[in-house]
């Protein structure tokens, strides 16, 4: 007779060599099962029930600094921002007053 390991790993929640939840999979889940509890939220994404609180947290509260940093990051620059870095750049290197 053999007995099967348990999958403790399973069992506490954590995710093991498995990749991080993506933060849009999460929301789109919750849309897609509002009527599901956390929980089987949870099981479906095969994550922690934390993790999945962690996302929903982050929806509700987009305001947090992390969430301005985030958005600070993606913002591109203007125009002007760019051709006045390319003068304050490439143009001294190429011997031109900037």
């Amino acid at each position: 007779m053999q007995v099967e390991a348990e999958d403790v790993d399973a069992l506490a929640g954590t995710r093991g060599a498995r990749q991080p939840v993506d933060h849009d999979d999460v929301l789109r889940m919750r849309a897609a099962h509002p009527d599901d509890s956390l929980e089987m939220l949870a099981a479906r994404l095969e994550c922690s029930l934390s993790t999945v609180k962690r996302h929903l947290r982050r929806a509700r509260n987009p305001s947090s600094p992390d969430e301005r940093r985030s958005v600070e990051r993606r913002r591109l620059p203007s125009m002007d921002e760019v051709f006045d870095a390319f003068e304050q750049v490439v143009e001294p290197q190429l011997g031109r007053p900037g």
